[in-house]
């Protein structure tokens, strides 16, 4: 009865109740696969996988994180998308960069990998590479979580599928790097700790952020900062979508959040309307 009511309430939580129930039914039905999301110049499969449902009950979902690449990105640039899911960002950024800019996407989970693949070729887009590995500070192999919220799975030391570990300063190539983005549900740390050349010639890094996360692989945020202030990075937090604050190394976050960091201000003022505080 306590998970009945568990369910019912979260549930009840949603903002569309009908639709949240609807798109459940049409991922375990295997129904979603007659579906299309369309998004802002491009199209998404609507595959039976979490990310994908939310962007289908919510066409506005992850819209702050596209505002970010559309600010940033030009044509011609570089984007590296490590933790790229299904692929929303990674396509948006092949069509901001267009054919002479380059994306890479890094998705460790074969499935989700998959999922990335075909919706690259139903977007015709040649400007993307994919990389179905885990993103660390290492070669070498790691077990990777395998859940049915598969927009949560991680590197874990516990059961999982065995998936290879690169690091970014081994298989990306000597140019340079417009955005990095890093999503990998705590393991940042090790992802920038395995790209300290790669760092020297990126200019911006969008990445997501949580104590929770953190803590699960045991540092805390003041680790990452004393990281990315070695390589001369500044970190800030979107206050709106016109203004960043930068924050401390004794920062708490306790919700998730995703954070800019940059080296110089000057970029920022030259491809954005964003003010600094």
């Amino acid at each position: 009865m306590a998970s009945i009511m568990s369910k019912l309430r979260k549930i009840l939580q949603q903002k569309q109740p009908a639709r949240f129930l609807w798109s459940r039914f049409l991922r375990y039905s295997g129904l979603c696969r007659f579906i299309k999301i369309h998004r802002t110049g491009y199209t998404l499969h609507f595959h039976p996988a979490s990310l994908a449902m939310s962007l289908w009950l919510d066409p506005n979902d992850r819209h702050s994180d596209s505002d970010v690449l559309k600010a940033i990105l030009r044509q011609g640039d570089v984007y590296v998308d490590v933790g790229a899911n299904i692929g929303h960002l990674a396509i948006e950024a092949a069509t901001l960069v267009g054919d002479s800019g380059k994306v890479t996407a890094f998705e460790a989970h074969p499935c989700t990998a998959g999922f990335l693949r075909q919706n690259i070729l139903l977007n015709k887009l040649s400007n993307i590479r994919i990389a179905q590995v885990a993103v660390g500070n290492q070669l070498g192999w790691v077990n990777f979580s395998n859940q049915n919220s598969d927009d949560q799975n991680n590197v874990t030391d516990g059961e999982g599928i065995a998936v290879p570990l690169v690091t970014l300063d081994a298989l990306l190539p000597d140019e340079p790097l417009t955005i990095l983005k890093i999503d990998v549900e705590g393991f940042e740390k090790y992802v920038l700790e395995g790209a300290k050349k790669t760092l020297d010639k990126t200019a911006f890094i969008y990445f997501e952020a949580w104590d929770a996360h953190f803590q699960k692989y045991g540092y805390e945020f003041s680790e990452i900062f004393d990281f990315l202030s070695e390589k001369k990075f500044k970190i800030a937090e979107f206050l709106s979508h016109s203004s960043l604050e930068i924050i401390s190394r004794d920062r708490k976050i306790p919700n998730c959040i995703n954070l800019l960091a940059y080296r110089d201000e000057s970029a920022i003022m030259e491809r954005t309307n964003w003010s600094i505080q």
